[in-house]
């Protein structure tokens, strides 16, 4: 599936490239950011701050969360009962999907939280404008770690191991980080242009 600015949520067949179906226009509208939740369910982030999940068969929306106050950047499955989520009201937020309801909520960023990631079942990653990285306890509201190297906003985050991730920004850089020890153990610095994504 993808999303894009002209306003469309499509969902498309791998193998021959075309597209198979296009959500309608409520349930595209305004959607920032997609996770597959199951086979036929997505969970999408929406500018209002609002959280759905929706049954991409039926092209229908099962349950509306109001979960932030501002755009909704990012998405993460935690588990089959549980997501994350960051937004540009500066927090991040731990929902139960079984009651729909927001069980923990994350504060400690001091701008827009751009990226989250999940390190293990218990330990996930973010990313903000701060030009800060935090390392979260989601048992607890702890923030285990502040990284903090880049220059500018940290755009991007990418667990690679259940200890390391990269990170890319506004300076220009991707770094790669031990979030055990937080040292950064590389620095990668060819773009001439903002770092928007890695993979």
């Amino acid at each position: 599936m993808s999303i894009s600015h002209d306003e469309t949520v499509k969902l498309w067949n791998y193998d021959s490239g075309e597209c198979i179906k296009q959500l309608p226009l409520d349930l595209s509208n305004g959607a920032t950011c997609l996770k597959q939740a199951s086979y036929n369910k997505v969970i999408a982030g929406y500018t209002d701050g609002t959280i759905k999940i929706i049954d991409i068969e039926a092209d229908m929306c099962l349950k509306t969360i109001n979960a932030h106050s501002d755009n909704v950047r990012c998405i993460q499955m935690i588990s089959t009962e549980q997501v994350i989520s960051c937004s540009d009201d500066k927090s991040i937020k731990l929902f139960d999907l079984n009651i729909w309801y927001s069980i923990r909520t994350f504060h400690g960023h001091k701008d827009i939280v751009f990226c989250i990631d999940k390190l293990d079942d218990t330990i996930k990653v973010c990313c903000s404008r701060d030009d800060t990285i935090k390392v979260w306890d989601l048992s607890s509201d702890e923030c285990l770690k502040t990284l903090q190297v880049h220059q500018d906003n940290v755009n991007w985050i990418t667990a690679v191991s259940n200890k390391q991730v990269f990170s890319g920004s506004l300076d220009r850089t991707i770094k790669l980080w031990d979030i055990e020890s937080g040292e950064c153990l590389r620095t990668f610095d060819d773009h001439t242009s903002t770092v928007s994504c890695i993979l």
